[in-house]
């Protein structure tokens, strides 16, 4: 029987960090009883675990979103694309909040070294899809560069004041959104519920197909079982490389 960690109360997973070289060592217990455990490295687990990055991803998304929704509430029913608040204190974390999010966001659809997973546009429902390519168009122009679409610009402007004999100031203005609200009904936050959606369901179509290649070699996995080595599993190799 196959049964998520997180799904079973009994089974308890010690993490120890290591701060010299960011190595992560995990141990498994059942009740007081250590158990063999080994990393996978298969194409499909290498899938699965994308998957669940990508889903992290999605779950943060949602709450910094959920979290410039309180601080800015009156942008639910804002009519105004672009957003520039007084408030500098709210806003400047409004801003950074909605960066990341957009940042975040267009990681899930690109190609990642640390991910054999990764969406694409055909993975959207139709209704969706004009949100998505604005939300990319958001990150492109806005948060990783300054587009086409000048969302944000700087001009220099000479001032000329006749009071004081025409004196000559020579000053920059600026303009850059702290958040942009979507058009139509279906918002960005409603776009990443529908993603999470499509990915946990693409997880269990995995799980399932990784379950059944496990089977296959089940007879050597309890060899092993009887073997000290895998009781302690190495998440990654550090910043030594170690």
């Amino acid at each position: 029987m196959f049964i998520s960690s997180d799904q079973d109360p009994e089974i308890r997973v010690e993490r120890t960090l290591n701060g010299e070289t960011g190595t992560v060592h995990l141990k498994y217990f059942y009740k007081r009883k250590q158990l063999p455990a080994f990393m996978l490295d298969s194409k499909l687990s290498e899938q699965l675990a994308g998957y669940s990055l990508i889903e992290k991803d999605l779950e943060t998304i949602i709450n910094w979103l959920e979290t410039i929704n309180k601080l800015y509430p009156d942008g639910k029913e804002g009519k105004n694309n672009f957003i520039h608040g007084n408030d500098r204190e709210v806003f400047n974390v409004v801003k950074s909040l909605f960066v990341s999010s957009l940042t975040f966001y267009a990681k899930c659809f690109t190609n990642c070294p640390g991910r054999r997973s990764r969406l694409n546009r055909k993975m959207i429902a139709d209704e969706f899809r004009e949100v998505h390519d604005e939300v990319i168009m958001y990150r492109n122009s806005f948060a990783a560069h300054s587009g086409h679409e000048k969302l944000e610009f700087a001009k220099s402007i000479l001032v000329v004041n006749p009071s004081k004999n025409h004196e000559l100031i020579v000053t920059q203005e600026r303009a850059q959104p702290d958040y942009a609200t979507m058009e139509g009904e279906v918002g960005f936050q409603n776009l990443v519920n529908h993603l999470l959606a499509v990915v946990r369901e693409k997880q269990e179509k995995v799980y399932d197909k990784l379950i059944e290649d496990i089977l296959s070699n089940a007879d050597s996995i309890i060899k092993k079982c009887k073997k000290t080595k895998g009781l302690v599993v190495q998440l990654n190799k550090g910043a030594s490389g170690g």
